[in-house]
């Protein structure tokens, strides 16, 4: 669609990953470029690469070329590194116009204290952020 921004959060098992594949593999199939990571992944990389001198823009520039963003799993303690990657990551790829689709294993409470207000100020101006809810999927029968 038009919105440049989806956000699925909510408990573990409910499909945000799922729709977020569903909707990557829909951008794929329409001729689109499409990058995905995993939010404590990219940290964990981000953070030892950032040690050894490695300027944070740089590191994250690769990530601004493909036309969908899929960040997946965003959750954790807000601190500040994750602070600065998800505004320099996140937050300039929606002000630059950049689609992202973003899913969070958090509430919507505690995933706008991970992402700062700036953040969650952006991704509701560019898209639509839906909760999640009901049964785990993966344990139903």
């Amino acid at each position: 669609g038009s919105a440049k921004a989806r956000v699925w959060y909510g408990d573990p098992g409910r499909g945000k990953s799922w729709l977020a594949c569903a909707a990557a593999l829909c951008a794929l199939k329409a001729g689109a470029t499409v990058a995905w990571v995993s939010w404590p992944d990219l940290l964990s990389n981000l953070r030892d690469r950032v040690r050894e001198g490695r300027p944070l823009r740089e590191l994250l520039r690769p990530l601004a070329s493909p036309a969908v963003l899929v960040v997946d799993e965003v959750k954790g303690t807000a601190t500040e590194f994750s602070a600065d990657v998800a505004e320099t990551l996140i937050g300039r790829r929606v002000e630059s116009g950049g689609k992202i689709l973003l899913t969070a294993n958090l509430s919507e409470a505690q995933l706008w204290q991970c992402v700062g207000d700036r953040v969650r100020s952006r991704l509701a101006a560019a898209g639509k952020c839906t909760p999640l809810t009901g049964a785990d999927r993966r344990t139903r029968k």
